[in-house]
């Protein structure tokens, strides 16, 4: 049971792969410091996400707020995506059918499998319609902080040749999933996701198959950063930290699996890809308003789908390699170090609050107490009188 379940698990993945355009041999793991890395980072205390707390809001802002920055990030960005119903949720009766039929009849010998294959393709693309970024429904993913979010990409019924129709289907955007412990991250996640649907419609724009966070990760923080309007960049320094935490969390489980596996696969992905955001926008944030404008120009030909994401990486000659990542890890270590303070400050105010309040309480209760029992006292003098 369990080699058909890792059996599968692999398939899946490598239909996936070629779904989204990926390249095989430009999917190589960039050379970095892991077991240095690794040891740094075990010796940061670093909160990991929704750990901090945030002012709480409402799905319907998050939509509005990203929707202007969407606006003026991205202007310029063509908007427009395959957007399909949500398989996941709701899977289509008519594209069942029509996979019972066309297998019933290929196993009737009426059909051969690339006609399978293509009347599944057709069906697709006759059901799905174009539509806009924001036309992707937006789901509640029940009880997650408000750094986690997924978007569901179809086709997920594939029959027939499974290898011919990922690389012949387009990419269909189903449903954006959002932790519905909404706050302010939580448009940057929002924006996270708007960027992987604008990339993936461009089969090949990202070769590398483990640089696919990079963009998104790096939007993301940019996104935070544009609606950040709290003293000392406190969402910033939040996002980063939280950034910093997952990849210390990956690290730390990556060498339990095997290295052909995808949990493997996908741990180095989110790693390298997140490596690759800090050190970006490290740069950035120190950039004039010029050089910050010629970076998100560049980021619209990628999103466009008129150059390569490598092409972007090597003009941004960014590398994971020396020691511009410790840099890195020092500039979050300084922040996960004011946010525990932060957060220590406020737990003790907490306590020293409740503290005076139980103070409060009982000096009124003692007053109480002494009053009533004067006032016993004056009645009780007052009837002897």
């Amino acid at each position: 049971m369990a080699k058909t379940n890792v059996a599968e698990s692999e398939e899946m993945f490598k239909l996936r792969f070629i779904k989204l355009g990926f390249d095989e041999r430009k999917s190589q793991v960039a050379k970095f410091n892991k077991d240095r890395i690794q040891k740094r980072l075990e010796q940061i205390s670093l909160p990991e996400s929704g750990t901090i707390p945030l002012e709480v809001t409402t799905l319907d802002e998050v939509k509005t707020e990203t929707k202007k920055l969407v606006s003026t990030l991205y202007q310029g960005v063509g908007l427009r995506i395959d957007l399909f119903e949500d398989e996941s949720q709701k899977p289509n009766q008519e594209l069942i059918r029509e996979s019972q039929r066309l297998n019933m009849l290929y196993k009737l010998g009426k059909i051969t499998i690339a006609d399978v294959t293509n009347n599944m393709l057709k069906m697709y693309q006759r059901i799905a319609k174009k539509a806009k970024i924001f036309d992707i429904p937006i789901k509640p993913a029940e009880g997650m902080d408000s750094m986690q979010g997924q978007t569901t990409k179809g086709p997920l019924i594939m029959i027939g040749d499974t290898v011919t129709m990922a690389k012949e289907t387009p990419i269909y955007m189903e449903s954006i999933y959002l932790g519905d412990k909404y706050d302010k991250l939580s448009i940057g996640t929002y924006m996270h996701e708007i960027t992987h649907a604008l990339l993936d419609r461009h089969k090949g724009v990202v070769e590398n198959y483990y640089n696919d966070e990079f963009l998104s990760i790096f939007m993301e923080k940019v996104s935070v950063d544009q609606i950040d309007t709290s003293s000392n960049n406190f969402l910033v320094k939040c996002s980063e930290v939280y950034r910093l935490a997952n990849v210390k969390k990956l690290l730390g489980k990556v060498d339990m699996y095997k290295e052909s596996s995808p949990n493997y696969k996908d741990s180095l992905k989110y790693i390298q890809s997140s490596l690759y955001a800090g050190i970006l926008f490290d740069k950035y944030s120190k950039a004039t308003d010029v050089q910050k404008k010629a970076v998100l120009d560049q980021i619209k030909l990628v999103l466009n789908g008129k150059i390569k994401l490598n092409d972007f990486i090597k003009n941004q000659q960014l590398t994971i390699e020396g020691e511009e990542v410790f840099e890195y890890i020092d500039k979050i270590e300084r922040y996960a170090t004011e946010l525990n303070e932060r957060r220590k400050t406020e737990l003790d105010f907490e306590a020293s609050k409740m503290s005076t309040e139980e103070m409060q309480m009982k000096a009124v209760t003692d007053g109480a107490k002494i009053a009533s029992e004067l006032q016993l006292k004056e009645n009780s003098q007052t009837k002897d009188g």
